[in-house]
């Protein structure tokens, strides 16, 4: 298949010189001008077209009865609980010492809402913020909850609900002297729900 394009249709060669890996790969789903778009494609069968696009030398798909294994974005491996495939934990919050490397304390991180209560982690997305007093503030779990723990120890000092999971990292500040934790609850990323709220939380006066 040659790129040089055709009398309606503009040349492909060369194409990441005028525009980004990104946006090849948005026209290839949503189509653009008299393109239609290949939202029906699946993502691998739409990545295969725009790595020929922008560098057809590499790839080499011809015909074969022997099956093909490819990996695109993030696969997870899940029981018959949509709980996940590998042995437990699934998510810790670790404290390492920078002077040494060493793991001071590492706890289970989260749960799955399906199961609140086993204790064994879950994936995060989010990171922490750590005070002055020592306290360490993190949601990131898809159990919709942020929590506070002793950066002493790991142990969990305090913890709330948000009406969806907070996937990122809480702000801290202070007005007129009193110390705050705020953080957004969008949610989403694993599924519903998601949420444009955001969460402030201090100690009563």
């Amino acid at each position: 298949m040659e790129l040089e394009g055709t009398e309606t249709g503009p040349a492909l060669e060369g194409i990441l010189e005028r525009m980004s890996y990104q946006d090849v790969g948005e026209v290839i789903e949503k189509g653009a001008g008299r393109m239609p778009g290949f939202a029906h494609l699946s993502d691998l069968a739409r990545e295969r077209v725009r790595g020929f696009i922008v560098n057809p030398k590499r790839v080499k798909d011809e015909p074969t009865e022997e099956i093909g294994y490819a990996h695109c974005c993030y696969v997870y491996l899940r029981d018959h609980e949509q709980l996940p495939g590998n042995t437990p934990p699934w998510g810790t919050l670790n404290s390492i010492d920078l002077a040494t490397g060493e793991t001071v304390w590492r706890v289970p991180f989260g749960n799955y809402p399906s199961h609140p209560d086993l204790g064994f982690g879950a994936v995060s997305y989010g990171g922490p913020v750590v005070t002055a007093s020592g306290l360490v503030f993190i949601a990131a779990t898809p159990d919709r909850k942020i929590r506070a723990y002793n950066s002493d120890n790991g142990e969990v000092l305090w913890e709330a609900d948000l009406t969806a999971a907070g996937f990122s990292t809480p702000a801290v500040y202070s007005v007129d002297g009193k110390q705050y934790v705020v953080i957004a609850a969008g949610g989403a990323r694993m599924g519903p729900p998601s949420g444009s709220e955001y969460f402030a939380f201090s100690l009563p006066d």
